[in-house]
Protein backbone atom coordinates (compact mmCIF):
# COMPACT_ATOMS: atom_id res chain seq x y z
CA UNK A 1 0.00 0.00 0.00
CA UNK A 2 1.43 3.46 -0.61
CA UNK A 3 0.21 6.37 1.77
CA UNK A 4 -0.63 10.26 0.50
CA UNK A 5 2.35 12.71 0.62
CA UNK A 6 1.85 14.75 3.14
CA UNK A 7 0.79 18.81 2.43
CA UNK A 8 1.93 21.67 4.01
CA UNK A 9 0.00 25.01 2.48
CA UNK A 10 0.81 28.43 2.83
CA UNK A 11 -0.77 31.53 2.24
CA UNK A 12 -0.44 35.31 2.64
CA UNK A 13 -1.63 38.05 2.28
CA UNK A 14 -0.19 41.46 3.44
CA UNK A 15 -2.82 43.96 2.21
CA UNK A 16 -6.59 43.56 0.88
CA UNK A 17 -7.08 45.27 -2.84
CA UNK A 18 -9.37 45.27 -5.71
CA UNK A 19 -6.52 43.14 -7.34
CA UNK A 20 -5.17 41.13 -4.84
CA UNK A 21 -6.21 37.32 -4.26
CA UNK A 22 -8.12 36.97 -0.73
CA UNK A 23 -6.97 34.30 1.99
CA UNK A 24 -9.57 32.65 0.99
CA UNK A 25 -9.02 32.38 -2.27
CA UNK A 26 -5.66 31.40 -2.09
CA UNK A 27 -6.12 28.71 0.31
CA UNK A 28 -9.23 27.43 -2.59
CA UNK A 29 -6.73 27.52 -5.11
CA UNK A 30 -4.12 24.95 -3.05
CA UNK A 31 -6.83 22.62 -1.59
CA UNK A 32 -8.36 22.44 -4.95
CA UNK A 33 -4.58 21.63 -6.29
CA UNK A 34 -3.90 18.86 -3.37
CA UNK A 35 -6.56 17.27 -4.74
CA UNK A 36 -5.45 17.51 -8.03
CA UNK A 37 -2.47 15.80 -6.92
CA UNK A 38 -3.71 13.31 -3.88
CA UNK A 39 -1.62 15.08 -1.47
CA UNK A 40 -2.92 14.81 2.29
CA UNK A 41 -2.98 18.00 3.80
CA UNK A 42 -1.40 18.14 7.66
CA UNK A 43 -1.22 21.63 8.22
CA UNK A 44 -2.25 24.92 6.82
CA UNK A 45 -0.14 28.62 7.66
CA UNK A 46 -1.62 31.50 6.93
CA UNK A 47 -0.08 35.18 7.44
CA UNK A 48 -2.52 38.04 7.26
CA UNK A 49 -1.32 41.50 7.46
CA UNK A 50 2.09 40.26 7.63
CA UNK A 51 4.87 41.98 4.42
CA UNK A 52 6.87 39.52 2.47
CA UNK A 53 9.93 41.56 3.50
CA UNK A 54 10.08 40.16 6.90
CA UNK A 55 10.78 37.18 8.56
CA UNK A 56 7.52 35.50 9.52
CA UNK A 57 7.02 32.85 12.00
CA UNK A 58 4.74 30.84 9.96
CA UNK A 59 6.37 30.87 6.89
CA UNK A 60 9.43 29.52 8.84
CA UNK A 61 7.27 27.04 10.81
CA UNK A 62 6.01 25.60 7.22
CA UNK A 63 9.75 25.34 5.75
CA UNK A 64 10.88 23.78 9.48
CA UNK A 65 7.80 20.54 8.59
CA UNK A 66 9.25 20.18 5.37
CA UNK A 67 12.76 19.79 7.11
CA UNK A 68 11.85 17.90 9.98
CA UNK A 69 10.47 15.22 7.73
CA UNK A 70 6.59 15.98 9.27
CA UNK A 71 5.41 17.18 5.83
CA UNK A 72 6.73 15.59 1.99
CA UNK A 73 5.58 18.97 0.45
CA UNK A 74 5.63 22.43 0.80
CA UNK A 75 3.26 24.40 -1.46
CA UNK A 76 2.61 27.76 -1.38
CA UNK A 77 0.36 30.01 -3.58
CA UNK A 78 2.42 31.84 -5.02
CA UNK A 79 6.81 32.27 -4.51
CA UNK A 80 5.96 36.17 -3.78
CA UNK A 81 3.55 35.42 -1.21
CA UNK A 82 6.33 32.86 0.30
CA UNK A 83 8.87 35.75 0.74
CA UNK A 84 10.35 38.97 -1.17
CA UNK A 85 13.48 38.62 0.93
CA UNK A 86 15.58 37.54 -1.87
CA UNK A 87 17.65 34.97 -2.66
CA UNK A 88 18.62 34.06 1.12
CA UNK A 89 15.57 32.36 1.71
CA UNK A 90 15.50 30.52 -1.50
CA UNK A 91 18.77 29.31 -0.52
CA UNK A 92 16.56 27.91 2.62
CA UNK A 93 14.37 26.16 0.50
CA UNK A 94 17.27 24.70 -1.56
CA UNK A 95 18.94 22.93 1.24
CA UNK A 96 16.03 22.06 2.64
CA UNK A 97 14.88 19.94 -0.59
CA UNK A 98 18.47 18.80 -1.00
CA UNK A 99 18.79 17.51 2.37
CA UNK A 100 15.48 15.60 1.91
CA UNK A 101 16.18 14.10 -1.21
CA UNK A 102 19.60 12.53 0.14
CA UNK A 103 17.68 11.15 3.30
CA UNK A 104 15.08 9.18 0.54
CA UNK A 105 17.53 7.84 -1.49
CA UNK A 106 18.89 6.16 1.64
CA UNK A 107 15.45 5.28 2.39
CA UNK A 108 14.48 6.94 5.23
CA UNK A 109 12.11 9.59 3.41
CA UNK A 110 9.58 10.16 1.32
CA UNK A 111 10.46 12.18 -1.72
CA UNK A 112 10.12 16.22 -1.30
CA UNK A 113 8.34 18.57 -3.10
CA UNK A 114 8.41 22.86 -3.26
CA UNK A 115 5.52 23.68 -5.26
CA UNK A 116 4.95 27.56 -6.37
CA UNK A 117 1.42 27.20 -7.61
CA UNK A 118 1.43 30.90 -9.65
CA UNK A 119 4.56 30.30 -11.29
CA UNK A 120 4.46 26.81 -11.71
CA UNK A 121 8.01 25.99 -9.92
CA UNK A 122 8.21 22.10 -8.86
CA UNK A 123 11.50 20.87 -7.37
CA UNK A 124 10.94 17.46 -9.36
CA UNK A 125 11.60 19.59 -12.47
CA UNK A 126 15.19 19.91 -13.59
CA UNK A 127 16.62 23.45 -12.88
CA UNK A 128 14.10 23.88 -10.61
CA UNK A 129 16.78 25.65 -8.64
CA UNK A 130 17.29 28.28 -11.00
CA UNK A 131 13.86 29.34 -11.22
CA UNK A 132 13.60 29.62 -7.17
CA UNK A 133 16.73 32.02 -7.35
CA UNK A 134 15.04 34.07 -10.63
CA UNK A 135 11.51 34.20 -8.98
CA UNK A 136 13.57 35.38 -5.36
CA UNK A 137 15.72 38.26 -6.82
CA UNK A 138 12.20 39.32 -8.77
CA UNK A 139 10.43 39.55 -5.55
CA UNK A 140 12.71 41.29 -3.82
CA UNK A 141 13.03 43.87 -6.58
CA UNK A 142 9.19 43.87 -6.93
CA UNK A 143 9.15 44.78 -2.96
CA UNK A 144 11.86 47.80 -3.20
CA UNK A 145 10.12 49.47 -6.10
CA UNK A 146 7.20 49.22 -3.73
CA UNK A 147 9.04 50.67 -0.73
CA UNK A 148 10.82 53.20 -3.02
CA UNK A 149 7.09 54.45 -4.12
CA UNK A 150 5.70 54.28 -1.28
CA UNK A 151 8.38 56.08 0.39
CA UNK A 152 8.19 58.84 -2.55
CA UNK A 153 4.38 58.79 -1.76
CA UNK A 154 4.77 59.70 2.09
CA UNK A 155 7.09 62.61 1.57
CA UNK A 156 4.81 64.23 -1.45
CA UNK A 157 2.02 64.22 1.32
CA UNK A 158 4.06 65.41 4.15
CA UNK A 159 5.50 68.68 1.91
CA UNK A 160 1.75 69.24 0.82
CA UNK A 161 1.02 69.58 4.54
CA UNK A 162 -0.44 66.06 4.50
CA UNK A 163 -0.45 63.33 7.26
CA UNK A 164 0.21 60.41 5.64
CA UNK A 165 -1.53 58.38 8.31
CA UNK A 166 1.58 56.93 9.58
CA UNK A 167 2.10 56.61 13.49
CA UNK A 168 0.07 58.00 16.17
CA UNK A 169 -0.95 62.16 15.92
CA UNK A 170 1.56 63.84 17.89
CA UNK A 171 0.60 65.28 21.27
CA UNK A 172 -1.67 68.02 21.53
CA UNK A 173 -3.46 66.79 18.41
CA UNK A 174 -5.78 63.77 16.84
CA UNK A 175 -5.92 62.55 13.28
CA UNK A 176 -8.92 62.88 10.76
CA UNK A 177 -9.74 62.52 7.08
CA UNK A 178 -9.83 65.23 4.58
CA UNK A 179 -13.31 66.73 4.00
CA UNK A 180 -12.57 66.82 0.03
CA UNK A 181 -12.11 63.30 0.09
CA UNK A 182 -7.69 63.84 -0.29
CA UNK A 183 -5.77 60.99 0.11
CA UNK A 184 -3.56 61.43 3.38
CA UNK A 185 -4.90 62.50 6.73
CA UNK A 186 -5.10 66.15 8.73
CA UNK A 187 -4.21 67.23 12.42
CA UNK A 188 -6.67 68.87 14.26
CA UNK A 189 -6.05 70.13 17.89
CA UNK A 190 -7.37 68.35 20.54
CA UNK A 191 -8.81 70.93 23.09
CA UNK A 192 -8.17 69.05 26.09
CA UNK A 193 -4.19 67.97 25.61
CA UNK A 194 -3.67 71.66 24.07
CA UNK A 195 -5.30 73.25 27.56
CA UNK A 196 -2.29 70.92 29.22
CA UNK A 197 0.07 72.39 26.69
CA UNK A 198 -0.20 75.55 26.43
CA UNK A 199 -0.47 75.71 30.78
CA UNK A 200 2.77 73.88 30.65
CA UNK A 201 4.37 76.21 28.13
CA UNK A 202 3.22 79.66 30.51
CA UNK A 203 5.09 77.73 33.14
CA UNK A 204 8.82 77.13 31.23
CA UNK A 205 8.24 80.70 30.20
CA UNK A 206 8.04 82.30 33.38
CA UNK A 207 10.68 79.70 34.61
CA UNK A 208 9.63 76.96 36.28
CA UNK A 209 11.47 73.86 36.42
CA UNK A 210 11.12 71.24 33.88
CA UNK A 211 11.69 68.20 36.30
CA UNK A 212 8.84 69.49 38.83
CA UNK A 213 6.47 69.93 35.60
CA UNK A 214 7.07 66.16 34.63
CA UNK A 215 6.45 64.75 38.04
CA UNK A 216 3.36 66.81 38.08
CA UNK A 217 2.00 65.82 34.70
CA UNK A 218 2.78 62.08 35.79
CA UNK A 219 1.00 62.36 39.21
CA UNK A 220 -2.04 63.98 37.37
CA UNK A 221 -1.75 61.13 34.92
CA UNK A 222 -1.50 63.25 31.99
CA UNK A 223 -0.79 60.18 29.10
CA UNK A 224 2.55 60.64 27.55
CA UNK A 225 2.11 60.69 23.41
CA UNK A 226 3.32 57.12 22.91
CA UNK A 227 1.61 55.67 25.94
CA UNK A 228 -0.83 52.60 26.28
CA UNK A 229 -3.54 54.95 27.54
CA UNK A 230 -3.31 57.63 24.65
CA UNK A 231 -2.69 54.91 22.00
CA UNK A 232 -6.22 53.30 23.50
CA UNK A 233 -7.88 56.92 23.34
CA UNK A 234 -6.73 57.45 19.71
CA UNK A 235 -7.87 54.05 18.39
CA UNK A 236 -11.15 54.66 20.68
CA UNK A 237 -10.86 51.52 22.81
CA UNK A 238 -11.58 51.03 26.33
CA UNK A 239 -8.62 52.88 28.44
CA UNK A 240 -8.63 50.03 31.09
CA UNK A 241 -6.96 46.64 31.14
CA UNK A 242 -9.73 43.99 30.00
CA UNK A 243 -8.14 41.32 31.94
CA UNK A 244 -7.01 43.11 35.31
CA UNK A 245 -9.73 45.74 35.19
CA UNK A 246 -6.80 48.50 35.98
CA UNK A 247 -6.66 51.75 33.80
CA UNK A 248 -3.79 51.49 31.57
CA UNK A 249 -0.52 53.39 32.08
CA UNK A 250 -0.23 56.55 31.75
CA UNK A 251 3.89 56.56 31.35
CA UNK A 252 6.04 58.51 33.51
CA UNK A 253 6.99 62.10 31.99
CA UNK A 254 10.96 62.94 32.11
CA UNK A 255 12.52 66.74 31.85
CA UNK A 256 13.92 65.81 28.65
CA UNK A 257 10.09 64.45 27.30
CA UNK A 258 9.29 67.82 28.49
CA UNK A 259 11.91 69.90 26.46
CA UNK A 260 11.28 67.16 23.27
CA UNK A 261 7.64 67.69 23.05
CA UNK A 262 7.05 71.55 24.10
CA UNK A 263 9.88 72.23 21.92
CA UNK A 264 8.67 70.51 18.77
CA UNK A 265 7.93 72.00 15.87
CA UNK A 266 4.11 70.53 15.56
CA UNK A 267 3.13 72.52 18.09
CA UNK A 268 3.77 75.24 15.55
CA UNK A 269 1.53 73.45 13.37
CA UNK A 270 4.43 72.49 10.88
CA UNK A 271 5.80 69.38 9.54
CA UNK A 272 9.68 68.83 9.91
CA UNK A 273 12.18 66.81 8.22
CA UNK A 274 14.39 64.04 10.22
CA UNK A 275 17.23 65.72 8.48
CA UNK A 276 19.37 68.79 9.36
CA UNK A 277 21.22 70.97 7.11
CA UNK A 278 23.66 71.50 9.54
CA UNK A 279 27.32 69.30 9.15
CA UNK A 280 28.40 69.06 12.42
CA UNK A 281 31.47 67.60 12.95
CA UNK A 282 31.43 63.91 15.03
CA UNK A 283 34.98 62.32 16.42
CA UNK A 284 34.79 58.32 16.15
CA UNK A 285 31.75 58.01 18.81
CA UNK A 286 29.15 59.95 17.03
CA UNK A 287 30.14 62.78 20.14
CA UNK A 288 30.10 66.47 18.78
CA UNK A 289 33.63 68.01 18.83
CA UNK A 290 34.34 70.67 20.43
CA UNK A 291 35.59 72.93 17.64
CA UNK A 292 31.83 72.19 15.49
CA UNK A 293 29.23 73.02 18.11
CA UNK A 294 25.56 74.23 16.95
CA UNK A 295 26.48 78.46 18.06
CA UNK A 296 22.71 79.51 17.89
CA UNK A 297 20.01 78.58 19.69
CA UNK A 298 18.36 77.98 15.95
CA UNK A 299 21.26 75.63 14.87
CA UNK A 300 20.84 73.54 18.00
CA UNK A 301 17.24 73.15 17.53
CA UNK A 302 17.58 72.19 14.19
CA UNK A 303 20.29 69.72 15.18
CA UNK A 304 17.78 68.09 17.40
CA UNK A 305 14.33 68.50 15.70
CA UNK A 306 15.01 69.01 12.14
CA UNK A 307 13.97 71.56 9.46
CA UNK A 308 10.41 72.61 9.10
CA UNK A 309 9.07 72.05 5.44
CA UNK A 310 8.73 75.39 3.78
CA UNK A 311 6.09 76.80 2.01
CA UNK A 312 7.18 76.75 -2.10
CA UNK A 313 5.56 79.92 -2.52
CA UNK A 314 6.85 82.05 0.16
CA UNK A 315 9.94 80.17 1.26
CA UNK A 316 8.45 80.19 5.09
CA UNK A 317 7.53 77.47 6.96
CA UNK A 318 4.39 75.79 5.98
CA UNK A 319 1.59 76.10 8.13
CA UNK A 320 0.12 72.42 7.31
CA UNK A 321 -2.30 72.61 10.27
CA UNK A 322 -3.73 74.59 13.13
CA UNK A 323 -1.25 75.90 15.95
CA UNK A 324 -1.35 75.08 19.50
CA UNK A 325 1.08 77.65 20.49
CA UNK A 326 1.67 81.14 19.16
CA UNK A 327 5.22 81.67 17.47
CA UNK A 328 6.67 83.99 20.76
CA UNK A 329 5.68 81.17 23.01
CA UNK A 330 7.66 78.71 21.04
CA UNK A 331 10.49 80.07 20.57
CA UNK A 332 10.93 81.47 24.20
CA UNK A 333 10.48 77.66 25.31
CA UNK A 334 13.09 76.84 22.25
CA UNK A 335 15.27 79.43 23.74
CA UNK A 336 14.82 77.53 27.07
CA UNK A 337 15.96 74.32 25.81
CA UNK A 338 18.81 75.34 23.48
CA UNK A 339 21.22 73.95 25.27
CA UNK A 340 19.90 70.78 25.32
CA UNK A 341 21.29 68.77 22.58
CA UNK A 342 19.70 65.17 20.57
CA UNK A 343 20.72 61.86 21.23
CA UNK A 344 23.60 61.02 20.41
CA UNK A 345 24.54 65.09 19.82
CA UNK A 346 25.76 65.65 23.25
CA UNK A 347 29.15 66.96 24.64
CA UNK A 348 31.63 64.86 25.56
CA UNK A 349 30.79 63.80 29.03
CA UNK A 350 33.47 64.27 31.44
CA UNK A 351 35.62 61.13 33.05
CA UNK A 352 33.56 58.50 34.30
CA UNK A 353 34.47 57.74 38.56
CA UNK A 354 34.68 54.32 39.77
CA UNK A 355 31.26 53.50 40.46
CA UNK A 356 29.76 55.15 37.46
CA UNK A 357 27.34 52.09 36.60
CA UNK A 358 27.18 51.07 39.77
CA UNK A 359 25.82 53.74 42.24
CA UNK A 360 22.17 53.58 42.43
CA UNK A 361 19.87 55.56 44.77
CA UNK A 362 18.40 53.10 47.31
CA UNK A 363 15.04 54.82 47.51
CA UNK A 364 13.92 54.94 44.06
CA UNK A 365 16.73 52.61 42.45
CA UNK A 366 17.54 55.44 39.53
CA UNK A 367 21.23 55.54 38.56
CA UNK A 368 23.73 57.98 40.25
CA UNK A 369 25.82 60.27 38.19
CA UNK A 370 28.80 62.64 39.08
CA UNK A 371 28.31 66.25 39.26
CA UNK A 372 31.17 68.53 40.93
CA UNK A 373 30.33 72.21 42.65
CA UNK A 374 32.30 73.96 44.18
CA UNK A 375 35.52 71.77 43.97
CA UNK A 376 33.56 69.43 45.20
CA UNK A 377 32.34 66.28 43.37
CA UNK A 378 29.53 64.23 44.37
CA UNK A 379 27.02 61.08 43.69
CA UNK A 380 23.55 62.30 43.11
CA UNK A 381 20.03 60.46 42.29
CA UNK A 382 19.20 61.24 38.50
CA UNK A 383 15.50 60.41 40.09
CA UNK A 384 14.11 63.76 40.10
CA UNK A 385 14.98 64.56 36.13
CA UNK A 386 13.38 61.36 35.38
CA UNK A 387 9.90 62.12 36.77
CA UNK A 388 10.37 59.57 39.81
CA UNK A 389 9.58 61.05 43.41
CA UNK A 390 12.54 61.60 45.12
CA UNK A 391 14.41 63.98 47.17
CA UNK A 392 17.67 64.08 44.57
CA UNK A 393 20.28 62.14 47.22
CA UNK A 394 23.51 62.13 46.81
CA UNK A 395 26.98 61.61 48.67
CA UNK A 396 30.43 63.27 48.50
CA UNK A 397 32.19 61.05 45.56
CA UNK A 398 35.78 60.23 47.86
CA UNK A 399 33.51 58.98 50.74
CA UNK A 400 31.54 56.73 49.17
CA UNK A 401 34.64 55.41 46.67
CA UNK A 402 36.30 54.74 49.91
CA UNK A 403 33.43 52.85 51.27
CA UNK A 404 32.92 50.42 48.58
CA UNK A 405 36.70 49.67 48.35
CA UNK A 406 37.15 49.11 51.97
CA UNK A 407 34.34 46.29 51.51
CA UNK A 408 35.26 44.74 48.90
CA UNK A 409 38.79 44.03 49.94
CA UNK A 410 37.60 43.10 53.32
CA UNK A 411 35.08 40.40 51.62
CA UNK A 412 37.52 39.61 48.34
CA UNK A 413 40.86 40.82 48.73
CA UNK A 414 42.45 37.37 50.62
CA UNK A 415 40.95 35.44 48.04
CA UNK A 416 42.86 34.10 45.14
CA UNK A 417 42.91 35.71 41.56
CA UNK A 418 41.59 33.45 39.10
CA UNK A 419 41.33 33.86 35.13
CA UNK A 420 38.46 32.53 33.30
CA UNK A 421 40.40 31.20 30.12
CA UNK A 422 38.14 29.99 27.05
CA UNK A 423 40.34 27.45 25.43
CA UNK A 424 38.87 26.42 21.11
CA UNK A 425 40.11 23.33 19.85
CA UNK A 426 40.88 23.03 16.39
CA UNK A 427 40.55 26.63 15.63
CA UNK A 428 41.31 25.53 11.41
CA UNK A 429 38.32 23.53 11.66
CA UNK A 430 35.87 26.96 12.93
CA UNK A 431 37.85 28.90 10.00
CA UNK A 432 36.99 26.14 7.22
CA UNK A 433 33.01 26.61 7.85
CA UNK A 434 33.71 30.33 8.02
CA UNK A 435 35.36 30.00 4.61
CA UNK A 436 33.09 27.00 3.03
CA UNK A 437 29.92 28.93 4.36
CA UNK A 438 30.91 32.37 2.60
CA UNK A 439 31.56 30.07 -0.63
CA UNK A 440 28.59 28.27 -0.86
CA UNK A 441 26.72 31.95 -0.48
CA UNK A 442 28.52 33.03 -3.49
CA UNK A 443 27.74 30.12 -5.60
CA UNK A 444 24.17 30.11 -4.97
CA UNK A 445 24.15 34.39 -5.47
CA UNK A 446 25.74 32.89 -9.36
CA UNK A 447 22.85 30.98 -9.80
CA UNK A 448 21.30 34.28 -10.59
CA UNK A 449 23.68 35.55 -13.41
CA UNK A 450 21.89 35.50 -16.99
CA UNK A 451 25.07 33.43 -18.27
CA UNK A 452 25.17 30.74 -15.20
CA UNK A 453 26.75 27.28 -15.77
CA UNK A 454 23.39 25.61 -13.54
CA UNK A 455 25.01 22.11 -13.84
CA UNK A 456 28.58 23.23 -12.73
CA UNK A 457 27.08 25.37 -10.10
CA UNK A 458 24.70 22.71 -8.65
CA UNK A 459 27.54 20.83 -8.31
CA UNK A 460 29.73 22.82 -6.59
CA UNK A 461 27.14 23.61 -4.41
CA UNK A 462 26.09 20.13 -3.55
CA UNK A 463 30.18 19.47 -2.84
CA UNK A 464 30.03 22.15 -0.81
CA UNK A 465 27.19 21.48 1.76
CA UNK A 466 28.54 17.45 1.77
CA UNK A 467 31.78 19.12 3.26
CA UNK A 468 30.34 21.85 5.97
CA UNK A 469 28.52 18.76 7.04
CA UNK A 470 31.78 16.41 7.29
CA UNK A 471 33.19 19.54 9.00
CA UNK A 472 30.48 20.51 11.30
CA UNK A 473 30.09 16.75 12.72
CA UNK A 474 34.00 17.47 13.68
CA UNK A 475 33.08 21.26 14.92
CA UNK A 476 35.24 22.55 18.07
CA UNK A 477 34.24 22.40 21.42
CA UNK A 478 34.89 25.47 23.68
CA UNK A 479 36.61 24.49 27.19
CA UNK A 480 36.46 26.77 29.86
CA UNK A 481 39.72 26.54 32.05
CA UNK A 482 40.63 28.07 35.64
CA UNK A 483 44.08 29.64 35.61
CA UNK A 484 45.63 30.85 39.25
CA UNK A 485 47.75 33.68 38.96
CA UNK A 486 49.44 33.32 42.17
CA UNK A 487 47.87 36.58 43.76
CA UNK A 488 45.66 37.90 45.94
CA UNK A 489 42.66 39.77 44.34
CA UNK A 490 43.89 42.48 46.73
CA UNK A 491 46.85 42.44 45.00
CA UNK A 492 45.35 42.69 41.28
CA UNK A 493 43.38 45.17 42.91
CA UNK A 494 46.23 47.90 43.85
CA UNK A 495 47.78 46.77 40.56
CA UNK A 496 45.05 48.10 38.56
CA UNK A 497 46.53 51.07 36.29
CA UNK A 498 43.29 53.24 37.03
CA UNK A 499 39.67 53.49 37.87
CA UNK A 500 38.30 51.75 34.67
CA UNK A 501 40.04 48.64 35.70
CA UNK A 502 39.17 49.01 39.41
CA UNK A 503 35.80 49.49 38.41
CA UNK A 504 35.81 46.06 36.10
CA UNK A 505 37.08 44.14 39.06
CA UNK A 506 34.07 45.73 41.51
CA UNK A 507 31.14 45.15 38.81
CA UNK A 508 32.01 41.48 38.09
CA UNK A 509 31.43 41.08 42.32
CA UNK A 510 28.28 43.54 42.53
CA UNK A 511 25.54 43.69 40.55
CA UNK A 512 25.28 47.38 42.09
CA UNK A 513 26.03 49.49 45.30
CA UNK A 514 22.16 50.92 47.05
CA UNK A 515 23.29 54.22 48.57
CA UNK A 516 20.21 55.39 51.16
CA UNK A 517 20.11 58.51 53.13
CA UNK A 518 22.59 59.36 56.61
CA UNK A 519 19.70 58.74 58.68
CA UNK A 520 19.49 55.16 57.32
CA UNK A 521 20.57 52.42 59.50
CA UNK A 522 22.73 51.31 56.59
CA UNK A 523 23.84 54.00 54.58
CA UNK A 524 25.24 51.37 51.50
CA UNK A 525 24.30 47.82 50.68
CA UNK A 526 26.04 46.05 48.24
CA UNK A 527 24.22 43.84 46.05
CA UNK A 528 26.46 40.74 45.07
CA UNK A 529 26.18 38.55 41.67
CA UNK A 530 24.83 35.18 42.21
CA UNK A 531 27.69 33.17 40.71
CA UNK A 532 29.98 35.19 42.92
CA UNK A 533 28.08 34.46 45.50
CA UNK A 534 28.14 30.69 45.12
CA UNK A 535 31.86 30.71 44.09
CA UNK A 536 33.93 34.19 45.06
CA UNK A 537 37.20 33.24 43.77
CA UNK A 538 35.33 32.48 40.09
CA UNK A 539 35.86 35.36 38.28
CA UNK A 540 38.03 38.11 36.73
CA UNK A 541 36.52 40.75 34.62
CA UNK A 542 39.57 42.00 32.74
CA UNK A 543 41.42 40.35 30.22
Amino acid sequence: MTTKPRAVLYVRLSRESAVSTSIEGQNADLYALAEREGWQIVATFEDNGKSGGKQRENAIGALDMLRNNEADVLAVYAYDRWSRMGISDSADVIKAIDARKRAAKRGKSPEPLFFAAREGIRSDQEGWEIRVAFAADIAQKERERMVSRRTASIERMRRQGRNPGNGPAPFGYRSAAFADGRPGRRFVVDHDEAQVIREVADRLVSGASASALARELTSRRVPMPRSAHRLAILKGEPTVDAATGEPLATGIWSSSRVSQVWASEHLLGRISHKTTHLALATDDDGLLTDDKQPSTAEERHLARYGEPILDPATGLPLQAFEPVLDLETALAIRERFAGNLGRGQQRKRRAARLLSGLAFCGRCAAPMYVVSSKGYSYYRCAGPSKGLDCTGLKITAPILEETVTAEYLARFGSLPAVAIVELKGAPEVGEAITLLTQQLTATVQKLTDADADVPALMAQRTALIASLAALRAVAPTTKIERVDLGKTWGEVYAEAVDDGARRGYLAAAYDHVAVYPFSAPERVKYVVKPSVEESPDYYLPVA
